[in-house]
């Protein structure tokens, strides 16, 4: 009951009563536009961290070890483009099996315990030492919930377990295990050669280069090159293009409901100009009218936004959960440049309607 309290609070719960549809859309649209820009954005901020789980070495080639005189051709002509570029890098040779252990469908990667130690020295990772009937489980999605499994007839414990890979993330599930178990152990056998580098953004023209000579001579895991810096330009390339299409139709949603507000605004107007002509004779002010309308029509244009959020955060957290991805700091971002925006149309609106209100007092 204090001052102009009751008018605003009555004329609110009049306007959100009026408008509970108009407000389901705004909500619904503002939380489309909010989605799509920020989980798009989320990725487009997270795609180093994704390139460097898919590949964690800077060149990795791949193939059947009778084809190791191919592997060995193209691994001699990166080492070449990279002495040649003066890069100093770190090279590791070497091979795994594919094995399908008992009562698994899927097929799984073995390592040989000395292999992967040269690989998580390139890295800068801890090394292991395992004992004879001791396996290391390196998975970067679900985690192995069993402490053995039989690899062809040899039964290994899981005595730990990693998501900090050493070869491509094709390679999930892969097991490392003692040099003399790796060679009784008996399946399709590959030979790699890996390159790692400290900045390997500046091999992109040696990605370049090695697609331009070898072409997309790539296949399944038992063949496959994997260009970290070539990647990531394409990566970049192809997160680019969705930004800005999710930035486009965030746009496209954010201007409809701003729409929806305008129109909303300016067909009470009339209405309105004859409310507060009446208020002012009894002894309103213009002061006290402008009070009012600056808090019905700020609530009018945040009240959706702010349930829109809710329902954002939601929606974008789901990404952090299911694809572990950084979420907080992109979500921010995007929800303090779309609450600018609409601050900014909020302050137009609200001048141009206070100025129509004034100059039916006059």
């Amino acid at each position: 009951m204090k001052k102009t309290t009751v008018l605003w609070v009555s004329n609110l719960l009049y306007r959100i009563k009026d408008n509970t549809r108009m407000f389901f859309l705004i909500t619904i649209t503002s939380t489309v536009a909010l989605s799509s820009i920020g989980s798009v954005y989320s990725y487009w901020r997270d795609k180093e961290t994704q390139v460097n789980k898919i590949s964690p070495q800077s060149f990795f080639c791949v193939d059947t070890y009778n084809n190791k005189s191919k592997v060995d051709y193209k691994v001699n002509f990166i080492e070449n483009s990279l002495k040649k570029e003066e890069i100093s890098y770190t090279k590791v040779n070497g091979e795994m099996k594919f094995i399908i252990p008992n009562g698994v469908k899927d097929e799984v990667t073995i390592i040989k315990e000395d292999t992967y130690n040269k690989l998580a020295g390139a890295l800068s990772l801890n090394t292991i030492d395992l004992k004879e009937n001791e396996t290391m489980l390196v998975s970067y999605l679900d985690k192995n919930k069993r402490k053995d499994i039989i690899l062809d007839e040899t039964k290994l414990q899981i005595v730990r377990e990693s998501d900090s890979g050493v070869i491509p993330a094709l390679y999930d599930s892969a097991y490392v295990v003692k040099d003399d178990v790796y060679e009784k152990m008996k399946g399709p056998r590959c030979y790699f050669g890996a390159f790692n580098v400290n900045n390997y953004k500046d091999t992109l023209s040696i990605g370049n280069n090695f697609y331009n000579k070898f072409g997309n001579d790539k296949g399944d895991k038992h063949y496959n090159n994997f260009l970290k810096a070539y990647k990531l330009e394409k990566t970049k390339i192809a997160y680019g293009v969705l930004l800005f299409s999710a930035i486009f139709i965030g746009l496209i949603f954010f201007v409809t409901t701003a729409s929806f507000l305008y129109n909303k605004c300016y067909m009470d107007l009339i209405e309105d100009k004859k409310k507060y002509k009446q208020l002012n004779k009894i002894g309103l002010t213009y002061k006290e009218i402008k009070k009012v309308l600056n808090i019905e029509i700020g609530v009018l244009f945040l009240l959706p936004y702010i349930i829109a959020v809710v329902h954002f955060f939601f929606a974008i957290s789901s990404l952090k959960c299911a694809f572990e991805i950084e979420i907080t700091v992109p979500a921010l971002q995007i929800i303090g440049i779309m609450l600018i925006v609409q601050i900014i149309y909020f302050l137009i609106i609200r001048r141009k309607y206070l100025f129509e209100i004034r100059k039916s007092l006059l």
